[in-house]
């Protein structure tokens, strides 16, 4: 809060120095946005294209078929997943997942087995992108411990988004690892 900071006296007042660190950062705010719409669009894509191609996931091509999934319905089921997707993440990075006190060896579980972390991890290297559908196995078993708590990954119950109701079409389907990572790396 140095005078130096706020201009000469008789500047206009958008030639301070604050004035100028508060368009700089709008402006990257700005740029920040629309480059995570566009990766979450991406990501949108991947996935809806991922459950729909895949060849087990003919029950939900079926109720595309008789109306009783429609394309809304659809979106709005793929949108709570890349929102579980980036809650997830960012309670991992700020190490806010696992209640204080968890087990360390069932946090250890989760960290090597099922994190997001480690999916991350996996979209950076391409040879990860292959035809199984292994990886969106073991997020299942995440998305049901955090709407019903599990122990044995040290997940406490938070329900809302991980409610069973949030996206069952999506829930009960398959996806494979090249669609999921993809989607994870946007």
């Amino acid at each position: 809060i140095h005078a130096s900071r706020f201009g000469e006296p008789g500047d206009l007042p958008q030639l301070c120095v604050l004035e100028t660190w508060r368009e700089a950062s709008r402006e990257e705010g700005t740029r920040a946005r629309e480059q995570l719409r566009g990766a979450v669009e991406d990501a949108l894509q991947s996935l809806g294209q991922g459950f729909v191609s895949s060849p087990v996931n003919q029950t939900l091509r079926d109720r595309f078929a008789d109306g009783s999934l429609t394309p809304t319905v659809y979106f709005q089921q793929l949108l709570r997943l890349v929102y579980r997707l980036i809650f997830l993440l960012t309670i991992e990075e700020r190490g806010v997942l696992h209640v204080e006190g968890s087990q360390s060896n069932a946090v250890d579980l989760y960290h090597t087995g099922y994190s997001l972390q480690r999916l991350r991890e996996l979209s950076r290297r391409r040879r990860a992108f292959d035809r199984h559908h292994d990886l969106w196995q073991s997020l299942k078993p995440v998305f049901v411990g955090l709407a019903h708590g599990q122990p044995f990954l040290a997940l406490p119950a938070l329900g809302g988004l991980f409610a069973d109701d949030q996206c069952p079409d999506l829930d009960t389907a398959d996806l494979g690892n090249a669609a999921l990572l993809a989607a994870v790396f946007k």
